[in-house]
């Protein structure tokens, strides 16, 4: 599982919340108005070294966690994608059981994201106005 930000406004304030349920960064909740992430551990040996965000991205129960907000023109990468391999670039998503899916609502599909290094299929999203 995994998430980059692709194009997102900066200096945003992301609550933090305990996860009730096992989750993972990129996930959206309440309806897409969040997503979920979680900053990069830098302890240990990772004080050194820059830490991978492949190291981040299961969040346990009672963990803590950013619920970044998300808005107009933002895009995302994010494997929390349902059937993503049958929807076209364009196509309208809604957000389901914790993934986006095909539907009508606020958010687009922008197709594959290619510049992942760790060779995890992720997908762009994009939030719009609901037309």
């Amino acid at each position: 599982k995994m998430f980059v930000n692709l194009i997102v406004m900066s200096g945003k304030h992301a609550p933090q919340a305990k996860a009730e349920v096992e989750m993972v960064r990129g996930q959206p909740v309440e309806g897409g108005a969040f997503i979920v992430n979680v900053p990069k551990n830098y302890d240990g040996v990772n004080a050194i070294f820059e830490p991978k965000a492949v190291e981040s991205d299961k969040i346990a129960v009672g963990e803590l966690y950013n619920m970044e907000p998300t808005f107009v023109g933002e895009r995302y990468a994010t494997t929390e994608v349902a059937d993503a391999e049958g929807l076209e670039d364009g196509a309208a998503l809604t957000v389901t059981n914790g993934k986006f899916a095909a539907g009508d609502g606020e958010w687009k599909f922008g197709g594959k994201y290619t510049a992942h290094a760790y060779g995890v299929d992720m997908w762009i999203v994009e939030k719009v106005v609901k037309a």
